[in-house]
């Protein structure tokens, strides 16, 4: 029951030109998805949580204290750190964690400025996305930023060469691109592949490049599809499933892995998961296209041979979202996909729960004023737990079954200082915990 996307655009010069999504990791147990970015205006960036407005600290929260918890001890040179918190106590503690120094905490800086911020949880530990940029924070904390002067703007985990560790998958976009032959392409995007090494990470492989183009969401996954023990990456483009496959040493070929449907021939693909929907013990594919005012949910059935067989009969539906997130919250095995739409009277959060394995329930609201989405199963039981920021407080929604939630007051402040939030936690027994990225300038001292 892993969470799988969360998709927000970002507008740069008119064009929505990139969304955020979580970090995952399909090779490990059940781990949290990344949140959205709040916004410095207070108002919670869309899809994401924090940002929400108000001048309080975070501390506070089970004798925290004021703003001490918020940033490493000692002071900093920078102003940016990281804090986290057990959701397994009550009240919940807020713990000082790593400074975050250098070139790219002004990366940080002017990415909250335009809205592209995202701090993502995977197995190994944090990546926060940033604007020329990421950083890569391992579960012992030590940071480090890679430069890649581009946007990045969609990122996700695996073990790609079977070597143990987590390499990753980057989606960025660079506006204003000079060609060799000096002429100028407006907007590039490129999905590249690197590898975790003794050295760091080092970049091996493009898979993808739109010149010029732009890509919404994050609609690429890691799957074994060959079974041959290494992570390749499946999409889909131009109406149908394709794969790019792994030769195990980041080489990757371009394969189209299922039937093309000319109806969906000209939707962009805006989130997937691979999944085994329909319990024959193949992994499935569902897929979320984007529109206007709809959304498509289409249910690719897998043939056991590393391909698609022909979706089941679409589920489209009438929607303003402009956030959304895929995890089953409702238990029954099946990814749910939970939206965030901002209407007149506020922001909303609605869920979209799976029926069976290749249709969907209508449409519900599950919280009224609920801004952004995480998911972390906080109580172990298996089934994701949602985890949004309301009046600038963070609550967990916490899924009791079939679309039944109990709200807990997580008692922390989501503030103007809280640049974004990540979860982590799983039935295996990793403890659940929120991470929080914070601009300690403007946190109350």
């Amino acid at each position: 029951m892993r969470p799988r996307e969360l998709v927000f655009c970002v507008m740069i010069a008119g064009l929505c030109t990139a969304c955020e999504t979580s970090v995952r990791q399909l090779d490990a147990g059940p781990v949290a998805g990344g949140s959205g970015v709040g916004s410095p205006s207070g108002t919670g960036g869309a899809g994401g949580i924090g940002g929400t407005g108000g001048a309080a600290g975070a501390g506070g929260a089970g004798g925290a204290g004021g703003g001490t918890a918020l940033c490493a001890p000692g002071g900093m040179p920078d102003p940016v750190g990281i804090s986290s918190a057990s959701l397994e106590t009550s009240p919940v503690q807020l713990e000082a964690g790593p400074a975050l120094t250098g070139a790219g905490v002004a990366a940080i800086m002017q990415a909250r400025a335009t809205g592209l911020v995202a701090m993502q949880w995977h197995r190994d530990g944090l990546i926060i996305v940033a604007s020329g940029g990421f950083w890569d924070i391992g579960s012992g904390g030590s940071p480090a930023w890679m430069e890649t002067s581009s946007m990045v703007t969609g990122a996700a985990a695996g073990d790609v060469d079977g070597d143990g560790d987590s390499d990753l998958m980057l989606l960025s976009t660079t506006i204003g691109e000079v060609n060799p032959d000096g002429t100028m392409s407006p907007i590039v995007t490129r999905l590249l592949v690197w590898e975790r090494s003794a050295m760091g990470l080092v970049k091996r492989a493009e898979l993808v490049k739109k010149d010029p183009g732009g890509i919404v969401g994050m609609p690429f996954a890691f799957a074994d599809l060959e079974g041959d023990g290494d992570l390749d990456v499946v999409t889909f483009d131009l109406g149908g499933p394709v794969g790019h496959i792994n030769d195990g040493k980041f080489a990757f070929s371009r394969k189209v892995i299922g039937a093309t449907d000319a109806a969906y021939a000209d939707r962009p693909a805006i989130a997937l998961s691979v999944a085994d929907r329909d319990e024959d013990g193949v992994k499935d594919l569902l897929v979320v296209l984007g529109g206007v005012s709809n959304f498509d949910n289409l249910v690719y059935p897998g043939d056991g041979t590393g391909g698609y067989m022909p979706h089941a009969p679409g589920t489209m539906y009438e929607t303003t979202a402009n956030g959304l997130t895929i995890g089953d919250v409702t238990g029954d095995g099946l990814d749910d996909i939970i939206e965030q739409q901002v209407e007149d009277d506020g922001p909303r959060l609605r869920l979209t729960a799976s029926a069976d394995w290749g249709t969907f329930a209508p449409t519900a609201n599950i919280m009224q004023r609920g801004m952004g989405t995480d998911l972390v199963d906080i109580d172990h039981d298996g089934t994701l737990d949602i985890v949004t920021a309301i009046d600038e407080r963070l609550f967990a929604l916490v899924a009791r079954g079939g679309g039944a939630f109990d709200t807990r007051d997580l008692g922390i402040i989501a503030t103007t200082e809280l640049l974004d939030l990540a979860a982590e936690g799983s039935p295996a027994g990793r403890p659940a915990r929120l991470h929080l990225l914070y601009d300690c300038a403007a946190a109350t001292p």
